[in-house]
């Protein structure tokens, strides 16, 4: 099968639901007066791009984000050449999902969070994001806790503040009530 081929069936099948891929066609042409005109993102991008949209955890605030996603499309014994991988590396580095897909069940499984079989040119690759993601989410729920034991601290010293003020309210009364 093309990768022309493989890449059309991937764009079928993957972009449904949460995914959002489209053909980045890169190259050099010349417009009518003979200039050439660069299209594309750059030399090395991925053969397909677009971004899958995660529900992100109650723990971080709940919120949908779109996460850019770069997919290399190959044949069974295509390589890549060192832009390409390059061009995958950074996206990957800057927390997007990129890998080299050789299948459309290798594409649905780099969509859709499972990794297992991905063919990967990179072992940097085999599980995108995992490092960062288990960082981002560890550091976030530090950072809950901290808050919750601040704000506990917070109550437990406004309860301690209202305790003592109605003791002394207590004396003032007694005070005002001997007083008269």
């Amino acid at each position: 099968m093309s990768e022309q081929r493989i890449q059309q069936e991937i764009r079928l099948a993957i972009s449904k639901g949460n995914c959002r891929v489209f053909r980045n066609n890169t190259g050099t042409l010349r417009d009518q007066h003979g200039r050439p005109v660069t299209f594309g993102l750059c030399k090395g991008s991925a053969d397909l791009i677009g971004w899958r949209t995660i529900t992100v955890t109650p723990e971080m605030v709940g919120q949908q984000v779109a996460v850019f996603l770069s997919i290399e499309v190959k044949t069974a014994t295509g390589r890549l050449r060192p832009e390409q991988q390059q061009w995958l590396d950074a996206v990957q580095a800057a927390g997007g999902i990129a890998d080299v897909v050789r299948s459309v069940e290798d594409a649905q499984r780099l969509t859709t969070g499972d990794q297992g079989g991905i063919v990967s040119e990179s072992p940097a690759m085999a599980a995108p994001n995992a490092p960062n993601q288990m960082k981002i989410s560890t550091a976030l729920q530090e950072l809950i806790k901290e808050l919750e034991a601040s704000d506990q601290r917070l109550r437990d010293e406004v309860d301690g503040l209202i305790k003592t003020a109605d003791q002394i309210i207590d004396r003032l009364n007694k005070i005002t009530s001997d007083e008269e």
